[in-house]
């Protein structure tokens, strides 16, 4: 399998988790989904929004060379908002990915942080970070919408690769 193929397929199980834990919270009361659940993590919805800040910033970086300008205002206020939002990002992401090959996932970037300090990264393990990054956040989400007794079920890759 080429990078760029494993590329599409992270980027796809990555939509699909985002959207299953959506999914899942929808039916979690929204004060809940604002409450903080445990010291030190965000509350679930700010963690959703943190995700498609993420994403929506590094996908800028990666088209552009410089940090997203995008104020999603509003957005962070209900749950329905971060969806929509990250359903565009998602589409966004979508397009980038679809459009990439080998060669270009192989490329060195030149960028410039949110500071304005310019530094230089191959695409592809940035790529991966991101997609890393959404894992390790999601488990966060998972776990307290289990606390709250609303699981999401199983999240692994698998689940996603081989359905049945």
């Amino acid at each position: 399998m080429s990078k760029v193929e494993m590329v599409r397929q992270m980027y796809g199980y990555n939509r699909w988790a985002n959207e299953r834990l959506l999914d899942t919270a929808a039916a979690v009361d929204e004060a809940e989904l604002k409450a903080p659940q445990s010291e030190g993590y965000l509350p679930i919805l700010a963690t959703f929004a943190h995700i498609l800040l993420a994403q929506n910033g590094w996908l800028a970086l990666w088209k552009t060379g410089r940090p997203s300008d995008r104020s999603f205002g509003e957005a962070f206020q209900s749950l329905e908002g971060v969806r929509e939002a990250l359903k565009e990002c998602h589409l966004d992401l979508s397009n980038f990915v679809d459009g990439l090959t080998d060669e270009r996932l192989g490329e060195t970037l030149s960028l410039t942080d949110q500071s304005g300090e310019s530094f230089e990264r191959q695409l592809w393990p940035m790529m991966v970070h991101v997609f890393n990054h959404g894992t390790y956040h999601r488990s966060e989400i998972a776990l307290r919408l289990s606390d709250l007794g609303h699981s999401p079920g199983d999240l692994d890759y698998v689940d996603w690769m081989y359905p049945d």
